[in-house]
């Protein structure tokens, strides 16, 4: 229903703008694997992965 429709990436924005607002230096997220929109949904963010 909400997949591809941009919404998960305009939270995700929302999110960080008001982060950064608030001074978060540092930003850690888990994907449950395999769950491959989510990864697609952070790497054209382009979120780096530490795993």
């Amino acid at each position: 229903m909400w997949k591809g429709k941009g919404v998960g990436k305009s939270l995700y924005k929302k999110l960080f703008q008001m982060l950064v607002e608030a001074k978060f230096h540092t930003i850690i997220a888990g994907i449950t694997i395999p769950n491959e929109a989510s990864v697609r949904l952070h790497e054209s963010m382009h979120r780096r992965n530490t795993c």
